[in-house]
């Protein structure tokens, strides 16, 4: 065992460890797409409300949007713990390193479970953590912790279908209940349920489709479901009034990252499309975005021993291949009839990304890579069908070398038919250069497998080389940038956006519309840190809630804002300055940053307060007249019909949003008697105020408007209004009345006792154990 630890585990640990020590050191930050501009703002906010003793709801730094709800947001994580004795981009990192240091294992156990050698299921961990798919996952916070996990639970599931091989199960029930809750409270449905279905599959290809204790098997995955209660619950509780719940996604937006067959091609060469960078050129290939894994190469080894493991001879291999055809089929998207009529379908709209199902791919081409080690190390037909498939990879990538550095006019045509101008001699000699590493890789790839037999390190080496050409390799998937730009305060614009404010910045999202000064000519290259440490400098929302600052109108990329406040900044996109400021000021917004002047005739509406150069263009900082106050009475009432015209009224030349508020039920419009108002507490989950009125009165609350919200006056329930489209409100009676509007946290706390019975009937569960006569004998898998 010793042996097998430092000859194998330890050279591919240490390769990841030099990955994750300067994350762990606290000297650099993952940084790329919504790692930093969505999951840190959210984390970060998470943070700052948890050490003030609260566990809230909804996020008061983004306005009071969903939180716990919010998968995107992971806030149920137990890691979420680390947010409490760290600094908050510390925690975001150790998520992401923490999961890497974790696949390896997981994969080697899945592998394990199907009853492969220790070396070979070493070989498929490390196929599994440093794959493309997996060092993907380093960018996208919801998603990792679900691809770490998949493997571990299929693998507790194997292990516990037969329940027992003569003695207590103990703990053989546990794992699969936990490794269940941790799925459920990952961040992506979709990963848990595609964990189920490996895990189950495998199981029953492993054992039969019935285990002998299936009750107790029900039972503690029941008890792992409930543990996971809490998340469930608060996602529940704001799913219905969600974009993605209410409205959901178009079949167009569902389909958008398919897996488009031609980008097979990267299997070869990694980003072969354009590096993931401010250059990239590919998004044809990807649905005319950026693909949502970066890069899906598997590295030139796995790709041999994919093909070495040959035709399924046992179930394992059966069950691996199955796993990558489903995928693929799956994944195809819309380039698939029977996905795209699924996706056009009634609910289809709730999910979305079909590239999302790869993690089947990548399990089962991993085992498949375990498999292959497997037959390489035993079978001198695997081991001469390895020489063969290296060889003919190396031919290949000579091949390619040659077509690249002398191509023909025919090939030089397709390049400037996809490739940009800048980009048609830079590009090929980046291939060209791919290529090269790939074949010197290849022939070290036969020297090592043909040194193996009579060398006993020559086999963990091969397996080290791999690890770290991948590493190497896919660089750019995992690209960090020192933390020291992320921790300067952009002091200008901190003296005149205070604390107290809150902020919409213009950029975020186009809100005032497309970028007219672009700063990327300005950067000295075409890397992303460049544009993310610019954001930071320009106080977006991101860099914003670092300093305690509080925005709206910044929108979570998975759908699950409520759709009124989506519907209200899409509406913001369609209008003009003037018509911007008016909507923002009945929202509560009073500062706005802008990367160009206000149109001419909004300039009455917001007075100045800064005007810096930025990179490429100046910043523009503005406060905005007449700007709802976040708690107040207001005096006049104006009504619609339809929710749908209450923008239409906010926009009507008299509305002051400083007094007036539209509400949705039609009749009259109002003007009640003037009302006082005492706020007593204000909190992240609601606010408890006492009104006085002799007419009656509205309370406007510039929160975004959700169906958790619960209020009552005088202790008796009141209904909750939509405010101006999207803010809440609740009608008062004449009189002295105290009024109570908070978020409803009685489904999350019974959530939480359920959560904390289901824990004990698991231990419960786990160390009584079952009995079975079955025997369960680990047969060599060839």
């Amino acid at each position: 065992m010793k042996r097998f630890v430092l000859l194998y585990v330890a050279p591919v640990l240490l390769l990841l460890g030099v990955v994750v020590l300067p994350l762990a050191l606290g000297q650099r930050t993952l940084f790329l797409r919504d790692v930093s501009n969505a999951h840190y703002q959210m984390k970060h906010a998470q943070a700052l409300v948890m050490r003030a003793g609260h566990l809230p709801l909804v996020d008061p730094y983004r306005g009071y949007r969903p939180l716990l709800g919010n998968l995107n947001a992971v806030p149920l994580y137990p890691d979420n713990l680390l947010y409490l004795v760290a600094s908050p981009r510390w925690a975001l990192n150790a998520h992401f390193w923490l999961h890497l240091l974790l696949a390896p294992f997981a994969m080697a156990w899945l592998a394990r479970a199907w009853g492969l050698g220790r070396e070979a299921t070493w070989a498929a961990g490390t196929c599994y953590a440093t794959s493309g798919f997996f060092l993907s996952q380093l960018n996208l916070y919801n998603l990792i912790a679900g691809a770490a996990l998949i493997p571990a639970f299929a693998a507790a599931l194997i292990r516990a279908w037969p329940a027992a091989d003569g003695r207590r199960t103990t703990w053989r029930l546990a794992a699969p209940a936990l490794t269940w809750t941790l799925l459920l409270l990952a961040g992506d449905p979709l990963s848990a349920a595609l964990g189920l279905a490996l895990g189950v599959s495998a199981a029953a290809a492993r054992h039969g489709w019935r285990p002998p204790a299936a009750g107790s098997l029900a039972a503690a995955l029941a008890c792992g479901t409930v543990v996971a209660a809490p998340q469930l619950v608060a996602t529940w509780q704001i799913l219905p009034a969600s974009y993605r719940g209410f409205w959901g996604y178009s079949a167009a937006s569902v389909l958008a990252q398919s897996w488009d067959p031609r980008t097979a091609l990267e299997w070869l060469v990694p980003f072969v499309y354009g590096r993931p960078n401010l250059a990239f050129w590919g998004q044809e290939f990807y649905g005319g975005n950026e693909p949502l894994y970066l890069t899906l190469y598997p590295g030139l080894l796995a790709l041999v021993l994919v093909i070495t493991a040959g035709r399924p001879r046992h179930d394992a291999g059966l069950w691996a291949w199955g796993a990558v055809a489903v995928g693929l089929f799956l994944a195809l998207g819309g380039f698939n009839p029977l996905v795209r009529a699924l996706a056009a379908a009634p609910g289809g709209g709730l999910l979305r990304y079909p590239i999302k199902v790869w993690p089947l791919v990548a399990v089962g081409a991993s085992l498949l890579c375990g498999l292959g080690w497997q037959r390489f190390i035993l079978d001198d037909d695997g081991r001469r069908r390895l020489f063969r498939v290296a060889g003919a990879l190396a031919l290949l990538y000579g091949a390619g070398l040659v077509l690249l550095t002398h191509p023909p006019a025919a090939l030089v045509a397709r390049w400037r038919a996809h490739l940009p101008p800048p980009m048609l001699a830079e590009e090929p000699v980046r291939w060209a250069a791919l290529c090269l590493l790939d074949l010197v890789l290849a022939i070290l790839v036969l020297a090592l497998a043909w040194t193996a037999r009579r060398r006993a390190g020559a086999a963990p080496a091969l397996l080290a080389l791999h690890a770290a050409s991948q590493l190497f390799l896919l660089q750019p998937a995992r690209a960090t940038d020192d933390v020291a730009p992320y921790r300067t305060p952009p002091a200008q614009l901190l003296e005149v956006v205070p604390p107290e404010a809150l902020v919409v910045h213009g950029r975020v999202g186009d809100l005032f519309g497309p970028e007219r000064a672009s700063p990327r000519p300005y950067f000295p290259d075409a890397d992303a840190r460049w544009a993310e440490r610019l954001r930071f400098a320009e106080l977006f929302p991101q860099a914003g809630v670092t300093w305690g600052r509080r925005y709206d109108f910044d929108r979570s990329p998975e759908g699950l804002d409520p759709f009124l406040s989506i519907a209200v900044g899409q509406a913001i996109k369609t209008m003009s300055d003037h018509q911007r400021l008016r909507v923002l000021a009945a929202s509560g917004v009073d500062t706005l940053i802008l990367d160009r002047p206000l149109d001419e005739d909004a300039r009455s509406k917001a007075s100045l307060r800064l005007r810096r150069p930025s990179v490429g263009r100046d910043l523009w900082v503005y406060h905005l007249f007449d700007a709802a106050p976040p708690i107040a009475l207001a005096s006049q009432v104006r009504t619609v019909a339809d929710e749908r015209q209450a923008l239409s009224r906010v926009l009507e030349p008299d509305f002051d949003p400083s007094r007036m508020v539209v509400l949705p039920g039609g009749g009259p419009d109002r003007r009640p008697a003037p009302g006082e108002l005492t706020v007593l507490a204000s909190g992240p989950d609601g606010v408890v105020a006492e009104v006085s009125s002799p007419e009656g009165a509205v309370l406007v609350v510039q929160r975004a408007y959700l169906p958790i919200y619960r209020a009552t006056i005088d202790r008796r329930p009141a209904p909750v209004l939509p405010a101006n489209a999207h803010r809440l409100a609740v009608e008062i009676p004449p009189g002295h009345h105290r009024v109570h509007l908070a978020a409803d946290r009685r489904p999350f706390h019974a959530a939480c006792l359920a959560a904390a019975l289901a824990f004990g009937a698991l231990l419960v569960l786990a160390v009584k154990g079952t009995r079975t006569d079955a025997t369960v004998a680990r047969q060599p898998v060839l």
